[in-house]
């Protein structure tokens, strides 16, 4: 997804309210997110999977608006 920020700043929060550190290491301008996540199918099998059984890799660049693409590799 596409990201501006006029303040140079793009912070995400955990389940526990912690922030992360400011994703937006360029300053102010456009920014390009990417997020992959692991273990979806495994929580969505297994009610009782424990906490660190989804993983994400957020990923952060510079960059300009493009149209999102979605893959999925879960029906």
């Amino acid at each position: 997804m596409s990201y501006r920020t006029a303040k140079g700043t793009l912070s995400l929060v955990d389940g526990r309210g912690r922030s992360m550190p400011n994703l937006a290491a360029m300053g102010p301008g456009d920014y390009r997110v990417r997020v992959h996540i692991r273990g979806r199918k495994t929580v969505q099998e297994h009610y009782d999977a424990p906490d660190a059984t989804i993983q994400l890799l957020i990923m952060v660049f510079p960059g300009k608006e493009r149209k999102p693409v979605i893959y999925r590799d879960y029906p």
